[in-house]
């Protein structure tokens, strides 16, 4: 045997060395790669219901119920008082309540308002289609009558997600749209024609 053929073996055997250092540290990566996806895919799942728990803290803050609304004249006007206590605006509010009599007999008028932007702060919903901003000296007092004066609330928060809440206070994260306001532009251009 030569050198020649020692040097030749040796080389094969360090070219032999190489490729299974290789293989394994491919396998390595491979192994590394999927378990980086899977921490990737977790950390996505935590984030998502992060968000969807937040979003959801912020929308069990809205909510409305029934009021009489002292007015300047002292004079009480029943209707609904509507809460968003969030630090962020809701957008494509509605109000909905049925018409009914009260136990005196009187004739509770049906609510249905509306609004496209809903700031932080306390609206009233009376006779008309659109929500009244309430000013903080505003003094409201509760009806504490039965299920017949309670609305339905539908909005969509900052994260456009649809929410209900229905006359017991059940808050649901709804999959239907809603009706889209109409742009006061609009409206009036469709009117001159």
């Amino acid at each position: 045997m030569n050198w020649v053929d020692a040097a030749e073996i040796m080389s094969g055997m360090g070219t032999m060395g190489a490729l299974i250092f290789v293989a394994f540290q491919t396998l390595y990566s491979n192994r590394a790669l999927a378990q980086a996806r899977e921490l990737m895919e977790l950390e996505r799942d935590r984030d998502q219901r992060e968000q969807m728990e937040g979003a959801k803290k912020a929308a069990e803050g809205v909510g409305s119920w029934p009021v009489s609304l002292r007015r300047g004249n002292g004079k009480g006007e029943w209707g609904l008082e509507i809460v968003n206590p969030s630090s962020a605006p809701i957008y494509e509010v509605k109000v909905v309540r049925a018409a009914g009599q009260a136990a005196s007999g009187a004739l509770v008028e049906e609510i249905a308002a509306r609004a496209a932007v809903l700031a932080p702060g306390r609206y009233f919903a009376g006779n008309g289609p659109f929500l009244e901003w309430l000013q903080s000296d505003a003094q409201t007092e509760p009806i504490m009558g039965g299920r017949r004066y309670r609305a339905t609330l539908t909005f969509t928060d900052t994260n456009g997600r649809e929410w209900m809440r229905d006359p017991d206070g059940l808050l649901t994260e709804t999959t239907t749209g809603l009706d889209p306001l109409p742009h006061p532009l609009e409206d009036a251009a469709t009117q001159t024609k």
